[in-house]
């Protein structure tokens, strides 16, 4: 008799188990994935919903996403939140949404980083585990997108010297931005994303610091008519999930979405961005919206690097005046442009 019974506790055990086993086969995870900018947008089509296809895919079958679109989904300054509290699973969060709040970021948007968006959107992305994964200690399986080098574009003046750029209206976020355009002698500012189109339209601003990917959702290529070839840094935006949904995956799982974040945070985000920022830049735009591009001499661009430059080491001091370590990620930072063959600033 007491053998019988410990055969059925056992046959019990085993039921249970399978069951568990098969429950957590068949377990889906319904998602909301955010990104701001339209369904239609070029993004969206190309990079956006091929990278949540792709984690679909790796997670056979046991994550589905709801996409979500649009500033009244998120407004900008709320992504970082919204995500971080459970609001939205997985999120794209333009770190320039939120100034003054992810510093160690922000150092990584310092002009002249990269030459494009592949070779940035490598540094930056080795760079996450060296220091800058603190400023994101709500969130999981981080990468960045290095939406750069972005540039000086005009409605109507064409920039071929730095006294062409005096006293202009140049819209752009972020401190960095406004000491360097500042520097050069143009009057930063800092009109919200969804303004720009009617500010530049009615005059309140003679150009932007972009890139083609960047003005595109927005409509701006319809206004803007010169791009000047000068680097001004980079945007950098956050790719990651909330770390309480993330922990919810088993650890193979985890493991397989790592996996797709870096191959996507390279593959597609830098490297098929910089083709189609290449593509409207050098191709589309020309043609139908006479957009031109001006390359300064090499005499005049040392000129505006010599002014720019400076305003690494004053990061890096900033950081480190907040006690966080800026001297150290500027290191790191000359380390990452030296192994990818970018000449360090």
């Amino acid at each position: 008799m007491k053998k019988i019974m410990i055969l059925i506790v056992l046959a019990n055990l085993l039921i249970i188990g399978l069951a568990a086993n098969i429950s957590a086969a068949k377990e889906v995870y319904n998602l909301k994935a955010f990104y701001f900018g339209p369904e239609t947008a070029s993004f969206t089509k190309n990079r956006w919903y091929p990278y949540l296809d792709a984690i679909e895919n790796a997670s056979e079958g046991k994550i589905k996403f709801t996409r979500m679109h649009g500033f009244s989904v998120l407004p900008p300054s709320k992504i970082y939140d919204g995500l971080a509290r459970g609001i939205v699973d997985l999120a794209y969060v333009p770190v320039a949404f939120t100034p003054g709040r992810f510093l160690r970021t922000e150092m990584l948007m310092l002009p002249g980083l990269a030459r494009n968006r592949l070779v940035g959107g490598q540094i930056v992305n080795d760079l996450i585990e060296a220091h800058v994964y603190k400023d994101f200690p709500e969130l999981a399986n981080v990468v960045f997108d290095y939406s750069g080098p972005r540039t000086l574009w005009m409605a109507k003046k064409p920039i071929r010297t730095l006294e062409d750029l005096k006293g202009l209206r140049i819209r752009a976020y972020h401190e960095q931005k406004k000491t360097a355009l500042t520097a050069v002698g143009a009057v930063f500012t800092a009109t919200p994303a969804p303004e720009r189109f009617m500010a530049m339209e009615r005059g309140l601003l003679d150009g932007s610091i972009e890139v083609s990917t960047s003005a595109e959702p927005f409509g701006l290529q319809e206004l803007l008519r010169y791009q000047v070839d000068m680097n001004f840094g980079s945007v950098i935006t956050v790719i990651g999930f909330c770390k309480k949904t993330f922990e919810k995956f088993s650890p193979d799982l985890q493991i397989k979405l790592a996996k797709v974040n870096r191959k996507f945070a390279i593959d597609y985000f830098a490297e098929q961005a910089k083709k189609e920022d290449e593509q409207l830049l050098n191709e589309e735009w020309p043609k139908k919206y006479g957009l031109k591009t001006i390359k300064l001499p090499d005499e005049e661009k040392e000129k505006w690097e010599k002014i720019i430059n400076p305003i690494w080491d004053q990061w890096a001091a900033k950081l480190e005046s907040k006690g966080l370590e800026g001297n150290e990620i500027l290191a790191e930072i000359i380390r990452g442009q030296k192994k990818y063959g970018e000449t360090p600033k």
